[in-house]
């Protein structure tokens, strides 16, 4: 059993050098999807150079048990530094397998650091496959590296 739900995203803009930040309209879709995920490290702006983790938040809306595999291509103003539950790929891409009981919750964490030559904005995107024939689940933080 799948439940349908509606998810709100919201996309940060930030102007680095002008200093301001402006956050774009929300948009609303419905998805249907038996495992869904948050991606968060509960900040916007982060320092040139800061090493700092994100948390991956898997929800299981279906009846079952499901494993799932997480995907994450760091975007190139992050590079990896750590975990205990992503291994690194051949082809550079951050990937989990999780097993989430019927109606449950698991999170899985990253540890990155901020270019320390870039600024500006930075979407880390993670792509959740739980093999049941949908779509995978997308989803994302934004962060803004400032000097």
């Amino acid at each position: 059993m799948r439940t349908s739900r509606k998810i709100i995203a919201s996309t940060a803009i930030a102007a680095a050098a002008a200093g301001i930040f402006l956050a774009a309209p929300a948009q609303a879709e419905d998805y249907s999807q038996d495992v869904t995920a948050k991606v968060s490290d509960g900040r916007i702006y982060v320092q040139r150079g800061e090493i700092y983790t994100y948390d991956v938040i898997l929800t299981n809306h279906a009846s079952e048990a499901k494993t799932v595999t997480v995907s994450d291509a760091l975007p190139s103003k992050l590079a990896f530094v750590s975990s205990d539950d992503f291994v690194v790929g051949s082809d550079g891409a951050l990937t989990t397998e999780v097993q989430i009981a019927a109606g449950a919750t698991e999170t899985v964490s990253l540890t990155v650091q901020a270019s320390s030559t870039q600024i500006g904005n930075v979407n880390n995107f993670v792509s959740v496959d739980s093999n049941s024939g949908l779509s995978p689940w997308r989803a994302w933080d934004s962060n803004v590296i400032r000097l």
